[in-house]
C-alpha cells in the first residue's frame, strides 16, 4: 500500500510538510551552484527547514485543521 501526505498527515501537516519540500529542493538548487552567496542563502534556508522540522514534529495541529475546516466551509 502506497503512502501519501494526504493520507499521513492533517491537512495543517501536509501543508508545512509540503513546504519543508520546497525549502529542501531550494536548499539542494542553491548548493549545486557551489558560489559563496549561494550557500549562505541555503544555510539560512536549513534553518526554516529545521525550524519547520520541529514545528511538525512537536506541534498539535488541532487547532490549524478546526481553522482549515471553517474555512472551507465558508467557501463552499
Amino acid at each position: 500500500m502506497q503512502m501519501t501526505l494526504s493520507n499521513m498527515f492533517s491537512k495543517s501537516q501536509k501543508l508545512d510538510k509540503e513546504l519543508q519540500l520546497e525549502i529542501a529542493l531550494m536548499i539542494e538548487a542553491l548548493v549545486k551552484t557551489g558560489k559563496s552567496e549561494a550557500l549562505d542563502l541555503a544555510e539560512k534556508y536549513g534553518e526554516h527547514y529545521l525550524k519547520l522540522e520541529e514545528k511538525i514534529s512537536k506541534n498539535d495541529y488541532t487547532k490549524e485543521d478546526a481553522a482549515l475546516d471553517r474555512a472551507d466551509k465558508r467557501l463552499t
